[in-house]
């Protein structure tokens, strides 16, 4: 993007439970090494800024069903909230763009504020059980 002093210092990707690739797979290079998005962006100092967590709302239909037995979400009220949590908690990302239609959807997820973040392990815990279909296993 320019040589070492390109300026280049932000990038904006969707990250959200249907596409996790930005932190799980490693397609990236860098020196000569492969490695995540995620990890990549950090290795070149460039922050990362999520969109789409709700994938147009189309995700809340698309794991509605899923998202309550994953346990490390389960303290979140709505689907909402639980896409939004887990999107968030990607490691490495700087901050989650997501916009809302109403100020109760608003007031909901800002209740996201007081929690804290999902740790890498439970990240990974928890996409495995969104890719598996899973309906019980503990996290």
């Amino acid at each position: 993007a320019g040589g070492k002093h390109h300026g280049f210092r932000f990038v904006q990707l969707p990250i959200n439970a249907q596409m996790p690739e930005a932190w799980v797979e490693p397609w990236q290079s860098v020196a000569g090494s492969n490695c995540t998005l995620m990890e990549a962006a950090s290795r070149l100092h460039v922050a990362v800024v999520g969109s789409g967590p709700l994938g147009e709302a189309g995700l809340i239909k698309d794991f509605e069903s899923r998202l309550p037995h994953v346990k490390s979400l389960a303290e979140c009220t709505t689907v909402g909230a639980k896409l939004l949590q887990y999107a968030r908690s990607t490691p490495g990302l700087l901050c989650m763009l997501v916009g809302h239609k109403s100020p109760e959807f608003v007031k909901l997820n800002l209740d996201l504020t007081f929690k804290e973040a999902l740790s890498s392990e439970t990240m990974l815990e928890a996409q495995t059980q969104l890719k598996q279909g899973n309906t019980g296993a503990a996290t």
